[in-house]
């Protein structure tokens, strides 16, 4: 059985093999490789650009040059992984296992946070108060495992940029990749942790609702790898579109060089969820403010 799966932006083929293996397109140097049912993962050489291959001109002519090292598109890995990887998940596991709904919250929802010590170990307890907070930014990081791209960390943010939570994830299916370039998330910070995607869903679907409005930069990604299903959300990708429109997207770093003149996710040290959501946040605060600004002005003129 071959399966199309969007993958990292564009379609991939999934061979199917239902007593035995499944074959897959590396994410990231294009290659097939073959992962085995109930076997350990096999790890093969896998050379890659970690950069986005971008268009300009020179002396007149179009050319194609990878973001990472500026060598020519379709040339010669400049990173080398342990292993090939795969961003998406077994087709098997496709339709919306393990994913939760946020619904309306009811008055025992305090309550019956406060039950569960392990989860809520997990909050900022100072911070965290009776009331439920209306708007909230998060965002995740995520490593590769054998079954795809698994979460190994999330932080939430409220209104006034008050880290809620900041939790480590382990997942079930063992790591071949950290991907510590882009997540942040090292094998050392994983030693002791012992929270699940389990913990992290109970937890959120006591503090968010179905009317929380969630902030953050490309939420598809983010949503899937908690596993949740919501409405209510504000797409920084979306309200600050590409200049060429979809599925173009600017980068988070992009955005918030160019509208809160700050630098992040600058270094080999890989990303910070916190980071990212406090700027996601950020842009949308800056975002209101100019608009209730413009809106102001209008009326003014309108006045005279």
């Amino acid at each position: 059985v071959c399966v199309c799966v969007c993958a990292g932006g564009c379609t991939v083929c999934v061979s199917v093999d239902s007593h035995s293996e499944v074959r897959y397109v590396c994410s990231r140097c294009g290659v097939p490789f073959v992962v085995k049912r109930n076997e350990p993962f096999k790890t093969e050489r896998c050379t890659y650009h970690f950069g986005r291959a971008n268009k300009h001109r020179e002396n007149g002519v179009l050319v194609s040059t990878y973001s990472c090292c500026s060598s020519e598109a379709g040339s010669t890995g400049c990173q080398v992984g342990e292993s090939h990887v795969w961003d998406g998940r077994l087709p098997s596991e496709m339709p919306q296992s393990g994913y939760v709904t946020t619904k309306q919250l009811t008055s025992t929802s305090t309550s019956s946070l406060l039950s569960m010590p392990k989860c809520f170990s997990l909050f900022s307890g100072e911070l965290f108060s009776q009331s439920r907070p209306k708007v909230l930014a998060f965002d995740c990081e995520m490593s590769y495992t054998t079954i795809g791209l698994s979460l190994t960390r999330i932080t939430v943010i409220d209104f006034h940029l008050n880290v809620l939570m900041d939790a480590l994830v382990l997942p079930r299916a063992p790591i071949v990749d950290y991907n510590t370039r882009f997540s942040g998330v090292t094998a050392e910070d994983l030693h002791d942790v012992t929270t699940r995607i389990e913990d992290i869903q109970e937890v959120l679907l006591h503090l968010i609702s179905s009317d929380t409005i969630l902030v953050g930069h490309s939420l598809e990604s983010d949503l899937k790898a908690i596993k949740m299903i919501h409405t209510c959300v504000v797409d920084t990708s979306l309200v600050f579109p590409h200049r060429l429109g979809a599925p173009f997207k600017k980068a988070l770093k992009t955005l918030a060089a160019e509208k809160l003149n700050k630098i992040i996710q600058d270094g080999d040290s890989g990303h910070s969820s916190a980071e990212d959501a406090i700027i996601a946040m950020e842009l949308m605060l800056q975002k209101v403010k100019d608009d209730v600004r413009k809106s102001s002005r209008k009326t003014t003129v309108r006045v005279r």
